[in-house]
């Protein structure tokens, strides 16, 4: 891949467990409150670049800026993408535990090689060292610079709880089941292992990479995630110090986790608490609004008679008039918020001697069912909940004609009803802390949406069906995140304030996301989708389409003004051939973050022993064996030299010769910097010796 860019222990034991449950409780309904719980209008240091992070963590960012955790850059810019260091790791942690920073001159002699009193952190680090939190390597060094790699961050981090009185013992409920386990590293697995049922660290679609960095906004969500775990244990401390009649079966705070429901003493709901692997927002809180009465109308299982023919007004010889199916018209239901209802009147009418005719509904109460004909098509669309007969006359061509009745029952929309997938309908309960059965308006959505700041949270839910979802089309909704289901078809066409969508981890072989105008973020990776087509998403900054089945380039993906972020690795796309290989380059030329499936070129072994001699003839030095290419041949890379000093020798490359010209002796050889680039664009660097002599 390439990237571009003191009771007995028994129960202490038992309270310690309970502690670590309300502890992870706690953190999976904080941080994914509603939002506007962290607010920026609490005097938050502003960041020029917030925008450019993710929504999950701009009021995290906002948090952490205020209380001066992380910091900005000199130029105001939080660089939310930019990997966390060590160095700001120590920073961090500080402020967080409140630990005193000593003055350089207080402190005993340099622990760590690499850093001097001038050193940014230093103090913070010298600090964090002397409480154990951080330690160096064994070489002797800090590494202030370094990132900080996940199984890393969960080892300081649990570290830094055991200062504020954490024990460090696992509940043992809870096994790692993340499919890169084994690439945790022994040391750190324990923690990883804490850190995970504290609900400080989380997996992404069932992997924790361990190796990889920590970005400064996803700090930014972790950092408050330790803060919220800190009050609990302070509190958890405060309370056993201070009563010791608790008996061992109270339980620390009222609120527990379980397996899709959260239970506590404000009632209880089934559905989905949104765990996005940074933060995200968990709707609640209970709207009223319900409308439509409640009603029980009938559901007849025969359907009413019709009408006796109607006289021909003697249209002609031998004319009979239109005639109705035995039995009559259906019975038709219709649900209130959904779509209407074609009935084909065709099916039920027809003219004995073949010929056309012609349909009009002639009654019915209009403020519960509206109707409109098209040809031999009547569609019914429901207003008002209630029941009523429609009469319906079908005539023929010479007059003659014949009614019937039809009656039509519109029924209260209720949650099972709009969604029929049970998770589905389980989620948007829980949000609206209703009852599956318990009516359903578009109003009450609409209303719930803005507790929400139009944000549609249900990370694995377990969601495999969507039905239902276009009741929120046409509404104010700007998030949708759904990731880690085994949803296969989806349609976010018509969803038209669309900012940014997340169906990664699914099982996705269909999209349409045609028309979506503002739509800035679409991560669909972990699916199975074998195309895409982005065209005319001209807002849209960051697509991420790594592991799929993609055969091609995503279609229009060029074209598109505001992109900065592309991932397309782990797909089967040619990007050597055409149409790819074209569209490939085009993207490369974009400069943008951009990952694809590829090996650039490596460096063996530089061409050694050249010299040149000043007012000589110019020497060759053959460059083809200087670098080799996992995926491509040799011969296909192009090699560019450019000269540390033109001045001493001036150089130029035909082919893969390197041919220097010596216009000054030198002491030391010259450096010749070479550049080798293969077919797709990747990239590999070295130099070349040469000795620059004086002609004898």
């Amino acid at each position: 891949m390439s990237i571009r860019s003191s009771n007995s222990k028994g129960y202490s034991d038992q309270r310690r467990n309970k502690v670590a449950t309300y502890i992870a409780a706690v953190l999976s309904l904080t941080l994914v409150g509603a939002p506007g719980t962290v607010s920026a209008a609490e005097d938050a240091t502003s960041t020029q670049d917030l925008h450019q992070a993710a929504p999950w963590a701009q009021q995290a960012i906002e948090k952490v800026t205020q209380q001066r955790w992380i910091l900005p850059d000199g130029t105001g810019r939080f660089n939310p993408g930019a990997p966390m260091t060590r160095g700001e790791l120590a920073h961090m942690l500080s402020q967080l535990l409140e630990i005193d920073a000593s003055p350089s001159d207080q402190r005993p002699n340099q622990l760590f090689k690499d850093l001097e009193r001038t050193t940014s952190n230093e103090t913070y680090i010298y600090a964090l060292n002397s409480t154990g939190i951080m330690k160096g390597y064994p070489d002797g060094t800090f590494r202030a610079n370094g990132v900080v790699t996940r199984e890393e961050l969960a080892v300081t981090m649990i570290r830094a709880l055991k200062v504020k009185g954490y024990d460090g013992s696992s509940n043992g409920q809870r096994s790692l089941s993340f499919k890169d386990k084994t690439d945790i590293s022994a040391w750190a697995l324990s923690s990883v292992q804490q850190a995970v049922e504290l609900g400080l660290l989380k997996g992404e679609n069932g992997y924790f990479a361990p190796k990889r960095s920590t970005s400064r906004q996803e700090m930014a969500v972790i950092a408050l995630r330790a803060t919220d775990t800190i009050q609990v244990l302070e509190a958890a401390s405060s309370e056993q110090e201070g009563s010791n009649s608790q008996g061992p079966n109270d339980t620390p705070g009222k609120v527990t986790e379980t397996q899709g429901t959260i239970t506590g003493t404000a009632g209880t709901g089934n559905g989905t608490v949104n765990n996005n692997s940074n933060t995200g927002t968990t709707p609640g809180g209970t709207t009223g609004g319900e409308s439509g009465g409640s009603v029980n109308p009938g559901n007849p299982s025969v359907p009413s008679n019709p009408t006796k023919p109607t006289n021909p007004s003697n249209p002609g010889i031998g004319n009979r008039a239109p005639i109705v199916a035995p039995g009559g018209l259906p019975a038709q239901e219709l649900t209130l918020d959904h779509a209407s209802k074609d009935l084909q009147a065709s099916s039920y009418f027809s003219d004995p001697e073949g010929r056309p005719l012609k349909f009009v509904v002639l009654s019915g109460d209009e403020n519960m069912v509206s109707s409109t004909v098209t040809d031999s098509v009547i569609r019914l669309a429901p207003r008002a909940a209630g029941q009523t007969m429609l009469t319906i006359q079908a005539t023929d061509e010479q007059g003659a004609s014949v009614t019937a009745q039809l009656q039509v029952t519109v029924q209260v929309n209720t949650i099972s009803r709009q969604f029929p997938d049970t998770h589905l309908a389980g989620a948007i309960a829980f949000w609206l802390q209703k009852d599956l059965d318990a009516p359903l308006t578009k109003e009450e959505l609409a209303e719930a949406l803005i507790q929400t700041d139009g944000g549609l949270y249900a990370r694995d839910a377990g969601i495999s069906d969507l039905t239902g979802v276009d009741i929120f089309k046409g509404l104010n909704v700007v998030e949708i995140d759904l990731s880690g289901n085994e949803i296969s078809k989806a349609d976010a066409s018509g969803f038209e304030q669309l900012e940014w969508l997340n169906l990664s981890g699914n099982r996705l072989s269909e999209i349409n996301v045609t028309g979506l105008e503002h739509l800035e973020y679409l991560d669909l990776e972990n699916n199975r989708l074998a195309s895409l087509d982005v065209t005319g998403l001209n807002s849209l900054q960051a697509l991420y389409m790594s592991n799929n089945q993609l055969t091609h380039l995503p279609s229009g993906l060029v074209d598109l003004p505001n992109l900065q972020s592309i991932g397309v690795n782990d797909n089967p796309i040619p990007l050597r051939e055409e149409p790819d290989f074209t569209l490939h380059h085009a993207l490369l030329k974009k400069q943008i973050r951009y990952t694809f499936d590829g090996a650039g070129p490596e460096l063996i072994e530089a061409p050694a022993g050249n010299t040149a001699y000043v007012g000589g003839d110019e020497i060759e030095i053959d460059l083809s064996y200087m670098f080799r290419d996992e995926d491509d041949d040799r011969s296909t890379l192009v090699i560019e030299a450019e000269s540390s000093d033109e001045q001493l020798a001036t150089v130029r490359m035909v082919g893969q010769k390197l041919y220097v010209t010596a216009l000054e002796g030198s002491n030391t050889p010259i450096q010749i910097w070479v550049m080798a680039t293969d077919p797709l664009g990747m990239t590999g660097w070295g130099y070349v010796e040469v000795y620059l002599r004086e002609a004898q």
